[in-house]
């Protein structure tokens, strides 16, 4: 029942994070259950991003994001 999600950011070492659970550093994966979830994306001196995923059960999805300052 868990699925995967591949973050990776420009710059990297951003922190991940979903719901108020801190998860590391980009690029990462971290594993989720099947669903819809919410990732929080964090780095200091550049904005915040809020994703919503879907994971398949078994499947990876790659999330790529540019930071804005």
């Amino acid at each position: 029942l868990l699925g995967y999600v591949a973050v990776s950011t420009v710059p990297a070492r951003a922190r991940v994070y979903v719901g108020d659970v801190y998860h590391g550093p980009t690029p990462m994966t971290v594993e989720l259950p099947a669903g819809v979830s919410q990732l929080h994306i964090k780095l200091d001196g550049w904005r915040s991003v809020s994703e919503k995923v879907a994971v398949r059960r078994g499947a990876t999805v790659e999330l790529e994001l540019q930071l804005q300052r």
